[in-house]
């Protein structure tokens, strides 16, 4: 009897992980503790610029609706993500899966009633509508909101920049509906 348990505990052990399409070694990995470089115990936010945006997203809740593609053939994506009570916008660059993040900006805390808009903003000196972030008051019934305040995303040094200058008035994309 303890020959069999043996030999059934063998060929389970032995040719389970070829069944389940992954190795011991795989399983030990993904369940050992990670290393101090993947936690998520960063002081400044700018710690996760240049990092793989898969290899941080974890460390923050997704706050409303998540992110956009945006930028010439979408190229860029940006979200709107909270970290023990913090807000904080990423903007990455990539392709697929491999997007790497190139700015981090922390959001000041948002007053009752303020709404964070992404893109969808124009400015009177631009022919065009601009990709931004925005704090503006909601209005439910108002098509166009004025935020208090803003910054442009900037394609060509990959950063978000403060807008100082620039009027910006951005569309309520909730509105009519």
């Amino acid at each position: 009897m303890k020959m069999l348990n043996f030999m059934l505990g063998f060929l389970f052990f032995s040719v389970m992980p070829y069944i389940t399409g992954c190795d011991v070694k795989d399983r030990l990995e993904t369940t050992a503790p990670k290393s101090p470089q993947s936690s998520c115990d960063f002081v400044n936010a700018k710690e996760v610029v240049g990092k793989l945006k898969k290899e941080v997203l974890h460390c923050f809740e997704e706050y409303g609706g998540g992110g956009a593609l945006i930028g010439i053939n979408n190229e860029f994506s940006v979200e709107i993500l909270r970290k023990r009570g913090q807000l904080f916008v990423m903007l990455s660059k990539g392709i697929h899966e491999k997007y790497i993040i190139v700015d981090m900006l922390s959001l000041p805390s948002l007053s009752q009633g303020d709404a964070i808009i992404t893109s969808a903003c124009f400015t009177n000196s631009e022919s065009r509508i601009i990709d931004a972030i925005a704090i503006a008051k909601y209005d439910k019934n108002q098509q166009f909101l004025i935020p208090k305040q803003s910054w442009i995303i900037d394609f060509d040094i990959e950063k978000i920049r403060p807008n100082k200058l620039a009027k910006v008035t951005c569309v309520n994309e909730s509105y009519g509906v």
